[in-house]
């Protein structure tokens, strides 16, 4: 039986080594991580959303930053709303203690998705996260009774010895 783990943003803001901090979206930080994965979203601000990562957390780094800034604000809403809604995003992080561009920040608000942002670079921040996900939300597995073998050691020994004495029955005629 297989149970899958999850993590609020609020408890997310909680963990010292990431450094979080809460830009916008309060209300909505009751909102579930449940997958370990991190989506660096580049593509999907140009409005390319073949493979976007619907359920992982969305981390804007400078690239995205500058793309941002050159695009038409309006083209940049329209694709950051479409690339929200596509699916549950929990939450977007500004990398590199970057604020949100308008466009950025008034449509994370329109989807229900909180906005954090770390002091840490994209690159340190993805890693450190990664690592804090996957020692989060690894899948945890149960066999009947909590423990890995149901029927215990003690079974495995006793099978032994009842082996070993049928073999010296054996060989000594009996």
């Amino acid at each position: 039986m297989e149970f899958t783990k999850s993590i609020t943003v609020a408890e997310l803001l909680q963990v010292k080594r990431l450094n979080l901090e809460l830009v916008c979206g309060k209300r909505y930080i009751h909102r579930e991580i449940t997958l370990g994965s991190v989506n660096r979203p580049g593509l999907a601000l140009g409005g390319h959303l073949d493979n976007f990562r619907t359920h992982s957390v969305q981390v804007f780094g400078r690239g995205e930053q500058a793309f941002c800034q050159k695009e038409n604000k309006s083209r940049l809403r329209a694709n950051v709303a479409k690339m929200l809604e596509e699916g549950q995003v929990p939450c977007v992080i500004m990398s590199a203690d970057l604020d949100p561009l308008p466009a950025v920040r008034k449509a994370c608000l329109s989807a229900d998705v909180p906005v954090l942002k770390t002091p840490m670079e994209s690159t340190a921040f993805v890693a450190e996260f990664s690592r804090f996900l996957d020692e989060k939300l690894a899948p945890v597995t149960r066999k009947r009774h909590g423990r890995a073998d149901p029927r215990g050691i003690r079974h495995r020994q006793k099978r032994m010895r009842a082996r070993a004495y049928q073999t010296r029955a054996y060989f000594s005629g009996r």
